[in-house]
């Protein structure tokens, strides 16, 4: 659904920025923000109305009016509780708004739920493209991703070739490195190695490289180096554990792999050739080109130049200004370079893969390990900290399983918090272990580690049925007390030392500045008013609600009308 029109909410009147005529709904709306405001919510105590829970997932028999097409609820014993439809689309196409269901209220002294539905329908509208401010910082570079998620070039008899070349290179030796410039054209760089450490070499470009620590040069020093290789050492204990190895890893057949060295090498350069312009966001990138002899990618589309090591790439002036978001790198890398590894050459799993999936495992793997490098949940080098905010704002923008090239922000934010929900409920470490060992990718990797014994919660064994809950877990975001409900606010250890942390995505208060009258202190995700009708994405999930249901006290009657795609859930939940 990336469309980018913007409906604004004034007065009396929707004024269309695209589409056909726009009719008034019918009673006319008390409030005409876009957003209902949840997040000062005090309700007392959970609410229990629904066979002891607050989720009430609307069924066929529920329909009992309107020869099965609508139906009517009373919900008591409420105390200052709020009520949200929630929509989830299981399908994998688009649904228009009128055909995904509907509920509402009817205000007193109105006439009766099925005069209220002949009246008028929601009305319908689209989605404005919501940026939040911040800068998107890359992990990946783009044409690595494209290769590292493509179809191998060889098989893997081919891979695993030792070409000895990267042992024999000490401190203060120089060779060139093959990277690509500003225009994307390859050249050889100069570069030095610079630290060392049990697992890790660290070289520095020589055009990066200062022998003086002078703040604000973007030159790295020897002692970032060093530090850089001391920090990998606990990167590489804490990620084989969970993750596999690299190619010629401890055990291997070919130890040292396509390079002949044990250890992995790492790049420290000017990555994009931006250093100062104030456009620099490629924190690092590992690109598998690296572990091919030329003539296995001489057909590849884009031509990349082999380096002939197990190695990533940092960025120079990230490690000067940005440390922590560099250690962080270190973990999204290297794992990336396991993934390819333990998926591609040893399991030999053919074709291509979805980005989500690879993106949500590197994230994942941020998420687990980088509290034990001192990155901590209120660091912009987390994940949690760094798409939290991207993600409430834009969590019904795209599927949960989609990835979008044009709109790498929503999809980074999208692929983590979902693997953040499914490792904080359904299994923790083991089951982000699990995946990272069967024999699958993609959705196939993650029903097979969902069907699997770590995973505690009935019926949830595939990531379909996770989708159908993952309301509960926006919803209940910040709520300790909801015990019985999926959440991100719990903490998961189901590996001794590896814990994935309770993360209340309620915590950071944000506004978006192309919504009218956005309210100032506005927390959780966001809901748009039930008023207004918005198509769903394929495998994407919407919550909405009215203002007349936010903070209600005693009985509130609920209609609602079944969706006229059958592929879509309605869910009312109460907080």
């Amino acid at each position: 659904m990336k469309k980018r029109c913007f409906f604004a909410l004034l007065a009396a009147l929707l004024v269309a920025g695209c589409g056909g005529p726009i009719t008034e709904p019918e009673p006319k709306p008390e409030d005409h923000d876009f957003t209902v405001v949840i997040g000062r919510h005090d309700a007392a105590a959970p609410y229990t109305g629904f066979s002891g829970g607050p989720v009430w997932k609307i069924s066929s028999a529920d329909y009992t009016q309107g020869g099965g097409t609508r139906g009517i609820t009373t919900l008591s014993g409420l105390d200052r509780h709020s009520v949200f439809l929630v929509r989830v689309n299981r399908s994998d196409t688009e649904i228009d708004a009128l055909d995904s269901g509907w509920a509402f209220t009817r205000p007193q002294g109105t006439g009766s739920s099925s005069e209220r539905f002949a009246v008028s329908g929601p009305i319908p509208a689209e989605f404005p493209q919501f940026q939040p401010a911040g800068k998107l910082i890359l992990k990946d570079d783009p044409e690595a991703m494209a290769f590292n998620n493509g179809p191998a070039p060889t098989q893997s008899a081919r891979w695993l070739r030792d070409m000895g070349t990267m042992s024999t290179y000490a401190l203060g030796d120089t060779r060139n490195f093959w990277v690509q410039d500003e225009n994307e054209a390859w050249i050889e760089l100069p570069a030095t190695l610079r630290a060392e450490s049990a697992k890790a070499k660290v070289w520095i470009a020589d055009a990066s490289y200062s022998d003086l620590l002078r703040p604000n040069d973007r030159l790295v020093t020897t002692s970032q180096a060093q530090e850089i290789a001391n920090k990998f050492n606990l990167v590489y204990g804490y990620t084989t554990e969970i993750f596999g190895r690299e190619p010629g890893g401890p055990g291997a057949a070919n130890p040292g792999g396509i390079d002949g060295d044990a250890k992995i090498h790492i790049l420290i350069y000017d990555i994009d050739f931006d250093q100062g312009t104030g456009n620099a966001n490629t924190a690092g990138f590992f690109w598998a080109k690296d572990l091919y002899a030329q003539a296995d990618i001489n057909n590849w589309d884009k031509h990349p130049q082999t380096n002939l090591a197990e190695m990533f790439y940092l960025d120079a002036e990230f490690t000067e200004f940005q440390p922590k978001a560099i250690y962080s790198t270190l973990i999204h890398e290297f794992q990336h370079m396991i993934s390819y590894h333990e998926k591609r050459m040893v399991r030999g799993l053919p074709g291509s893969s979805n980005p989500w999936y690879t993106e949500m495992m590197a994230m994942l793997a941020e998420d687990l390990i980088g509290p034990q490098m001192g990155i901590g949940f209120d660091d912009p080098g987390h994940p949690a900290y760094r798409w939290a905010v991207e993600f409430m704002v834009n969590y019904s923008a795209l599927g949960v399983n989609k990835w979008n090239t044009e709109d790498l922000m929503v999809s980074y934010a999208n692929a983590y918090e979902f693997g953040a929900y499914l490792v904080r409920n359904f299994g923790g470490a083991a089951l982000l272990k699990e995946m990272a060992s069967n024999n699958y990718m993609d959705t196939a990797s993650v029903n097979a580690a969902l069907s699997s014994s770590v995973n505690p919660v009935p019926g949830v064994r595939t990531w379909q049925d996770a989708l159908g809950r993952y309301g509960e877990a926006l919803i209940y975001g910040n709520d300790i007390y909801q015990s019985d409900r999926l959440s991100f606010n719990r903490i998961s250890e189901t590996i001794p030392f590896y814990s994935f942390s309770a993360v209340n995505l309620w915590s950071r208060p944000y506004r978006v500045p192309n919504i009218v009258n956005f309210p100032a202190g506005y927390r959780g995700p966001l809901i748009p008013s039930l008023y207004y009708g918005f198509g769903m994405n394929a495998h994407a999930l919407l919550i909405q609600s009215y203002t007349i249901w936010q903070n209600v006290s005693g009985n509130l009657e609920v209609s609602f009308q079944r969706p006229n795609n059958p592929n879509v859930d309605l869910y009312i939940m109460v907080r």
